[in-house]
């Protein structure tokens, strides 16, 4: 794969009202920190750190940073921020990594396969982790990991121990944590025993062939007495 080279100019920390000038101007305010340097304020193109987030290996993508008049650094998207209304990219951290020094990462778990479980026996295929934390050098991180599920049958299930792994790589997540595995379907009927809405009447609703109560939809007379004195006293004070 082709080095991924990304240029960042250098800027001073400011104040919110100059990161959304920023913005406006489609650049991208992000800091760069890690290794035995300090932690800088940069600007970034959003569509390069979108671009590399898109990427098969995403957050896990190892690029070479380049800031305008400073140093090079190999570094990797350590955390975004994304706006909650617009789904703008709005902040980057970027972490420098040592290619030599092993890190821990989160790697996507990738299902292939069909099960027979779900084929022969109609079983549901429950994909209960999606990600796998891994220690290994930054050069080495898989961009994903196979789950082959072809084999399942109906009430099995494949642990993170039973996951083939490269050789370079050493999984962190805990090897007793099930990864998939095909399950009974759930009835209507059980999902509402489950639920606890079987037999209930919607609140609201009145049974059919059923009388309502006298006074059912009446404002409470309470209510109203209590409101004929501020009622009065209203009308006095406009008087």
């Amino acid at each position: 794969m082709a080095e991924i080279v990304i240029e960042a100019e250098a800027r001073e920390a400011g104040s919110s009202n100059a990161a959304r000038r920023m913005r406006r101007e489609e650049k991208l305010p992000a800091v760069v920190y890690g290794g035995d340097k300090e932690s800088n304020p940069i600007i970034l193109n959003p569509r390069e750190i979108i671009s590399v987030l898109k990427s098969e290996s995403g957050q896990n993508t190892i690029f070479k940073l380049k800031v305008a008049g400073g140093s090079e650094d190999n570094v990797m998207i350590f955390d975004v921020q994304i706006d909650p209304i617009t789904h703008h990219l709005i902040h980057a951290d970027l972490m420098r990594i040592a290619l030599d020094v092993e890190i821990e990462v989160s790697v996507r778990l990738r299902i292939v396969g069909e099960a027979k479980g779900v084929i022969e026996d109609g079983g549901v295929l429950d994909h209960s982790l999606r990600e796998l934390v891994v220690s290994c050098l930054p050069t080495n991180i898989p961009e994903s990991i196979d789950v082959d599920v072809s084999e399942l049958d109906m009430n099995q299930s494949i642990k993170v121990e039973d996951l083939q792994v490269p050789p370079d790589v050493t999984v962190v997540t805990e090897p007793d944590r099930s990864v998939a595995s095909v399950v009974a379907p759930v009835s209507e009927a059980d999902l509402e025993a489950d639920l606890g809405v079987e037999g209930e009447e919607i609140e609201g609703e009145e049974i059919e062939g059923e009388e309502p109560e006298e006074g059912a939809g009446e404002a409470p007379a309470e209510g109203a007495e209590a409101a004929k004195p501020e009622a009065a006293e209203e009308e006095k004070k406009s008087e």
